[in-house]
């Protein structure tokens, strides 16, 4: 009854977790702030990204339309600064948006196939089950590097 007349604001318990809280926890967790984490890093990550210039931060927010990978630990940006013919990039998505489309709905007929499920063995149709997944997820991506491509 005393947490009840708390404001949401100054609950301990949130709906959402920032990037902030998460660096906070694995900074308490290791000693060692995150950015300190990714610092050493920076030679390594700066040649495998073949990376001119390299920006560890982590409260860095995009300005605008700008690629992204995200993993669980790091999210990386690439900033375009007039460096990519975003039209071309844009023809070139939208063209591979196209074959992998073909390609999901070829494996959708095959796995739909009576056929060919009841015939062939479980660890074909599972692979191609894995292929149909992964096609999916480079779809969305693809689909998402085009609307991104879109705004900028």
């Amino acid at each position: 009854e005393k947490l009840s007349g708390e404001s949401r604001q100054d609950s301990l318990v949130h709906d959402t977790v920032t990037e902030e809280e998460i660096s906070n926890i694995v900074a308490k967790w290791t000693g060692i702030p995150v950015a300190k984490l990714l610092e050493g890093e920076r030679e390594t990550l700066t040649r495998f990204l073949t990376a001119g210039e390299l920006t560890i931060s982590c409260a860095f927010k995009p300005e605008g339309a700008m690629p992204c990978q995200v993993a669980p630990e790091v999210a990386i940006y690439l900033k375009l600064d007039g460096s990519v013919d975003i039209p071309a990039e844009r023809k070139k998505v939208e063209k591979q948006i196209g074959e992998v489309t073909g390609y999901v709905a070829s494996l959708e007929k095959k796995l739909g196939n009576v056929s060919f499920t009841s015939h062939a063995p479980a660890e074909v149709i599972e692979k191609e089950k894995n292929k149909l997944a992964e096609a999916k997820e480079k779809l969305t991506k693809l689909q998402d590097l085009f609307a991104m491509l879109k705004e900028a």
